[in-house]
């Protein structure tokens, strides 16, 4: 593997693909309409591991599979497929955040069943939320 190709793969691996990931994608734009077992002698993958990161790449919009006996692999242009990580970065991005606003909606209420000031009343410090704080923080952009 060139120099460039390590760039390349630390390129890609800093926006999202696995090494073996980008290591596969780098293969495939190589040579393009390859079978998995070829894919993985060329880029070093294990044989073994080679479908599943070839599955991953095609989840992430990077190759597609021809149909056939044996499956060959056909690697996206990349201004396509870089694109599509990162659209399938922001939807696992999104999709975490609103995991998380989810958490934190239903934190809210436990936790301040649970804490009290000194005085016995919820604490009026900057760190105390109500649910509908957290639903106008989401509002503005924040959760």
């Amino acid at each position: 593997m060139t120099v460039t190709n390590l760039l390349h793969v630390d390129k890609l691996v800093a926006i999202g693909l696995s090494k073996y990931e980008a290591l596969a994608y780098l293969a495939l734009l190589e040579q393009n309409n390859e079978a998995a077992l070829d894919i993985a002698n060329r880029s070093g993958i294990p044989k073994q591991r080679i479908y599943d990161v070839l599955d991953n790449l095609q989840t992430k919009g990077l190759c597609f599979a021809r149909k056939g006996r044996p499956r060959c692999y056909t690697a996206r242009q990349p201004q396509q497929a870089l694109t599509a990580i990162l659209n399938y970065r922001r939807q696992q991005q999104a999709s975490e955040h609103e995991r998380q606003a989810r958490l934190v909606k239903e934190l809210i209420p436990d936790l301040n069943t649970e804490f009290s000031g000194d005085d016995g009343e919820l604490s009026s410090s900057p760190l105390h939320y109500e649910s509908r704080d957290v639903d106008a923080y989401r509002d503005i952009g924040g959760l």
